[in-house]
C-alpha cells in the first residue's frame, strides 16, 4: 500500500515539473513571436512556485521575463500606448528583478551572455523613467509631500540604472539630484562624488571631456559641503571644477560667494573687482560685491554699487531695499548716540540728521514695495519712516497693510 502511495506522489511531482517546465516554453515561444504579454502570463505562472523548477529552468525563465517586459516597455513607448504603460507601471522594475533572479539561478552561466545584453537597453528604461520622475519632483517644489514622493521613485529608478551601468555618470548626477530633493543629503554626496570621479576619469580619455553639465554637479556637491561644514572640500572641489571649466561663471559666483561668506576680503575684493569689470550689468554679482563691502564696512563704496546697479536695473528689490535698508540702519545708530547724548543743542542736531536719513531712505523703500508689495519686511520698515517722519496718512496705510497680512 505504501509502495502505491510513493509511486503516486512520484508521479504528480513529476506532471507538475513538466506542466511548469511547458509554461516557461510557451513563454519563450510567445516571447520569439514579439507577444509580450502572452510571454509575460506563461512565464509568470511558471515562476508562482519556482520550487516546482529545476535551477536552469528557473534561469531561463526569469532571463525570458526580463527581456519579455523589456518588449513590453519598448512597444508601449514606440507605439506611444499609454494604456500598456498604465497596465504595466513596474515593468521596468519587474525586468530588473527578473535578471537579478536569472543570475542568482544561472549556476553554469548558460544565460548570461543574453542577460548581459539586454541589460544595457534596460539601463537607458530605468535611466528615462528616473528623468522623467526627476522632471516631475523637481515642477512639485510647491508641494513638498508629493516632491519627496516623487523624487524618492526617482531615487529608486536611478539607483537601479547606476547597477546596471555602473560607467554612467549621467545616473550618477541624477541620482545625487534627485537624493536632493528628496532630502537625503548623505545619498546626494555619496553619488555626486562618485559623478565626479567617473567623470574625471573618462575626461581623462576624452570621452566626457567637454560635458559642461559637470558643473551642476560641481555647485550642487560645493553647496553640500558647504551645508555640512566641510569648507576646506568645498573650497578644493571648487577650485577643481574651476580648472576643469575655467570660463563657467555659475562656479565663478559660487568662487565669490565663498569669499563673501567666509569674509575672505583679501581674495575676494580684487575677485569681485575684476568680476564686476567683465560683468558690468551684473546685478547679481554687483549686489553680491556691495554686501561684501557692507561686511568689510565700507559702506561709502556699497552705497556707490548699489546705486550704479540701479543706474541699468531700476526695478532691483535687492538694490533698492539694500539702499534704503542702510540709510535706515544709518539712523538707528544716530537714534542711539542721540538717546546717550545730554547736549539739547547736539540731540536737535541728531535728530535732524535722522531725519535726513529716513527721507533719503524713503524712496528706495517705496520702489521696493512696488516692487514686492507683501514683503513684511519692508512694510515694517515705511512704518518706521513714516512714522518718524510724521507722515500720518502713509503710516495709517501701512499699518493697516500690515495686519491684513
Amino acid at each position: 500500500m505504501k509502495k502505491t502511495i510513493f509511486l503516486l506522489l512520484a508521479i504528480c511531482i513529476t506532471s507538475s515539473l513538466f506542466a511548469q517546465k511547458t509554461k516557461v516554453t510557451s513563454g519563450s515561444m510567445a516571447l520569439n513571436d514579439g507577444n509580450y504579454e502572452e510571454a509575460i502570463r506563461y512565464l509568470n505562472e511558471a515562476l508562482v512556485k519556482p520550487e516546482l523548477l529545476d535551477d536552469k529552468s528557473k534561469a531561463k525563465g526569469y532571463a525570458k521575463l526580463g527581456q519579455a517586459y523589456i518588449g513590453l516597455m519598448a512597444k508601449a513607448q514606440q507605439t506611444q500606448d499609454t494604456a500598456l504603460i498604465k497596465k504595466y507601471p513596474n515593468a521596468a522594475v519587474d525586468a530588473y528583478d527578473a535578471f537579478q533572479n536569472a543570475k542568482k539561478f544561472d549556476t553554469y552561466k548558460d544565460f548570461t551572455e543574453e542577460i548581459n545584453k539586454n541589460m544595457p537597453i534596460l539601463g537607458n528604461m530605468t535611466y528615462s523613467t528616473g528623468f522623467m520622475l526627476y522632471q516631475q519632483a523637481a515642477k512639485s517644489a510647491s508641494n513638498p509631500a508629493m516632491m519627496k514622493m516623487i523624487s524618492g521613485e526617482s531615487v529608486k529608478y536611478f539607483r537601479m540604472t547606476t547597477e546596471i551601468l555602473p560607467d554612467f555618470y549621467g545616473a550618477q548626477s541624477f541620482l545625487g539630484y534627485s537624493a536632493l530633493l528628496n532630502g537625503d543629503s548623505a545619498t546626494a554626496q555619496v553619488a555626486l562624488e562618485k559623478a565626479i570621479e567617473i567623470w574625471k576619469a573618462k575626461s581623462a580619455s576624452k570621452t566626457g571631456a567637454k560635458d559642461s553639465s559637470m558643473t551642476f554637479a560641481y555647485a550642487s556637491l560645493y553647496d553640500l559641503y558647504m551645508n555640512g561644514n566641510k569648507q576646506d572640500k568645498a573650497k578644493l572641489l571648487l577650485a577643481e571644477g574651476q580648472s576643469q571649466f575655467p570660463d563657467n561663471k555659475s562656479l565663478k559666483i559660487l568662487e565669490l560667494n565663498y569669499y563673501l561668506q567666509n569674509g575672505d576680503f583679501q581674495n575676494g575684493i580684487p575677485a569681485f573687482e575684476k568680476a564686476v569689470k567683465d560683468n558690468p550689468t551684473n546685478e547679481d554679482i554687483a549686489i553680491a560685491y556691495a554686501n561684501m563691502l557692507e561686511k568689510k564696512g565700507d559702506n561709502d563704496a556699497a552705497l556707490k554699487v548699489y546705486q550704479n546697479v540701479l543706474s541699468f536695473s531700476p526695478n532691483s528689490f535687492n538694490a533698492n531695499y539694500n539702499l534704503g535698508a542702510m540709510y535706515v540702519n544709518k539712523a538707528a545708530e544716530l537714534s542711539k548716540k542721540s538717546n546717550e547724548e545730554k547736549d539739547e543743542k547736539k540731540i536737535i542736531a541728531y535728530q535732524a540728521q535722522i531725519k535726513e536719513q529716513f527721507n533719503l531712505s524713503l524712496p528706495y523703500m517705496e520702489k521696493s514695495h512696488e516692487v514686492a508689495p507683501n514683503d513684511l519686511s519692508v512694510i515694517q520698515a515705511l512704518i518706521q519712516i513714516t512714522t518718524y517722519l510724521e507722515l500720518n496718512e502713509a503710516s495709517m496705510k501701512y499699518i493697516t497693510l500690515k495686519k491684513k497680512l
